[in-house]
């Protein structure tokens, strides 16, 4: 193609830009200004993960967020992380806004909470009877003895 053939803006008879790019940014592939293909995945080949930043929490000390992921959307809360507090629940991430939307990120988990064995292993209250407690059942309320009747006084 020669320099005949773009318009007064630089543009391509196709529209794209000098360096291939179209008018929403995806290059010749496809791709978007960060190297995602069209249907959200990198380079490299991995899901995409991605966050939407909404409005501040009630304390303000965090956002709400929707947050895409593995195929299934989800409400989340960030906050940012406080020295000396222990990480309760959740994950620890690094946000990367992107350069055309910055309240959309990619995220990048570097830690993730492990969840305990005992609170995904059955549904309801937890079960906190222990070893001393079992042994000490019978004990306690042990049928095999006779109950008294309880006195009563009457005026």
């Amino acid at each position: 193609m020669s320099t005949d053939d773009k318009t007064a803006d630089g543009r391509t008879a196709d529209g794209r830009t000098a360096d291939g790019r179209t008018a929403d940014g995806r290059t010749a592939d496809g791709r978007t200004a960060d190297g995602r293909t069209a249907d959200g995945r990198t380079e490299e080949g991995k899901d995409s993960d991605v966050v939407v930043l909404c409005s501040p929490t009630a304390d303000g000390e965090g956002v709400r967020a929707i947050r895409a992921r593995l195929d299934r959307v989800e409400l989340a809360e960030i906050r940012p992380l406080k020295e000396g507090l222990p990480v309760v629940a959740g994950e620890v991430a690094r946000l990367r806004p992107r350069e055309d939307m910055p309240l959309v990120c990619d995220v990048d988990v570097t830690y993730e909470v492990p969840r305990s064995p005992a609170s995904s292993a059955h549904a309801g209250p937890p079960r906190i009877s222990s070893e001393s407690y079992r042994r000490n059942w019978d004990r306690a309320f042990n049928s095999a003895r006779p109950r008294r009747p309880p006195k009563h006084e009457l005026n």
